[in-house]
């Protein structure tokens, strides 16, 4: 690899490693419930973190396409600092539901921009056949700032209080901000535009159906996002019901960081015939976390399943990167993803019908089924198909 690719990718590392140390991550549930918001108020901002999403991703992908892919990074983390501190001045369920929105649309610039910006570091390099290795790394450098914050702001919330956990992350978010202004991407994806803004959309979406093999992969990409949404949005509020201690908080979010790393550093290592028996995990672990209730057990559990949902989302993310073309590859990536949270969207209204404030625990349990489920049917007929592990073993 060249130095200027080694320099990127560290300024990137860099940026990742301090954009998610986030303190406020592992009590964000606990923070809304001190504040007297109610379980349908809290399941009204996830909504509303949906919302944020599903309205900016798509257009922060052409964005990020037709403009520069750390412009939009940077914008993201600037919506994450926003974000952080109207949720620490919050004082009722109006400014709680403001600051998810604005979280969405952090999440929304940040979805799929980085890892087009890694895929075009790397083809500017002839390694694409590295991507997800590179990409796991990035996500194995995010995880530990994610570890570091879960575990940190768990003991300050307790030491101190909720509302310091998410003051001091603005530190961490700022510090973020400096290596992106360093980073050098590559033009290829702004030299190649040929199409207006609007027919955009439709030749991201033209790629992404072109094959028989590509849709099935899409789809695949968008049960396993909202299984992921699911997992990473509502695992305190079953935390909560099950009465797990403040303390512990940050401990259960970091089982469920640290996930993310080893899921991505599957990825990167192994062949995609593993895939099979990461989905068998996935069916061994909800039985075993609806078979033994308990709150720690169910933790770890509900980690072992998030690990290997974010396994198949960056061997299908591979193949979809491969597939698309540069100057369509953010937006492309955040069509898939919006898919994904509409599908979520869908489940937290029907978390809110099959839910009450007695039942949070069955709730959740029966709409994490119904998550992997898909994943697991979508995931065997994708395996059907020949030219899946061909093009990404």
């Amino acid at each position: 690899m060249s130095r200027s690719f080694k320099t990127n990718f560290r300024l990137l590392l860099f940026s990742r490693f301090f954009q998610e140390i986030v303190f406020w991550y592992p009590i964000f549930i606990a923070f809304a419930y001190s504040i007297n918001l109610s379980l349908e108020q809290i399941s009204i901002s996830i909504v509303a973190i949906n919302l944020g999403v599903i309205l900016f991703e798509v257009p922060s992908g052409v964005l990020a396409d037709r403009w520069s892919r750390t412009g939009t990074l940077i914008l993201g983390t600037l919506t994450l600092g926003l974000s952080t501190l109207i949720f620490a001045l919050s004082t009722s369920a109006l400014h709680y539901i403001v600051a998810s929105f604005i979280w969405g649309i952090f999440f929304a610039l940040q979805s799929g921009t980085h890892d087009s910006l890694i895929y075009d570091l790397l083809k500017k390099e002839s390694a694409t056949k590295r991507f997800k290795f590179y990409l796991g790394r990035y996500h194995i450098y995010g995880t530990a700032g994610l570890i570091f914050g879960s575990v940190a702001g768990s003991i300050v919330a307790e030491a101190y209080s909720l509302k310091t956990a998410y003051l001091i992350t603005l530190v961490p978010t700022a510090i973020s901000l400096v290596p992106l202004l360093f980073v050098q991407e590559p033009k290829s994806h702004q030299e190649s535009q040929e199409f207006s803004s609007f027919a955009h959309y439709g030749v991201a979406f033209r790629q992404l159906v072109a094959t028989k093999e590509l849709i099935a992969i899409v789809a695949a990409s968008v049960f396993v996002t909202a299984g992921i949404s699911f997992l990473f949005e509502l695992n305190q509020v079953y935390y909560f019901a099950a009465g797990l201690p403040l303390f512990l908080y940050g401990a259960a979010n970091a089982s469920l960081q640290f996930s993310i790393g080893a899921g991505t550093w599957l990825a990167g290592t192994k062949s995609n015939r593993f895939s099979i028996v990461a989905a068998i995990s996935m069916l061994v672990s909800l039985a075993v976390f609806v078979l033994f209730n308990v709150s720690v057990l169910s933790a770890i559990l509900i980690s072992a399943i998030q690990l290997c949902l974010f396994y198949l989302t960056y061997v299908f993310g591979h193949f979809i990167q491969d597939a698309v073309t540069s100057e369509v590859r953010s937006a492309a990536s955040s069509m898939v993803s919006t898919g994904g949270r509409l599908l979520f969207t869908a489940v937290i209204i029907l978390f809110g019908v099959i839910n009450n404030s007695k039942d949070e625990v069955n709730g959740f349990v029966i709409l994490l089924a119904i998550s992997v489920a898909i994943a697991f049917i979508t995931l065997l007929y994708l395996n059907q198909l020949s030219n899946f592990d061909k093009r990404n073993s």
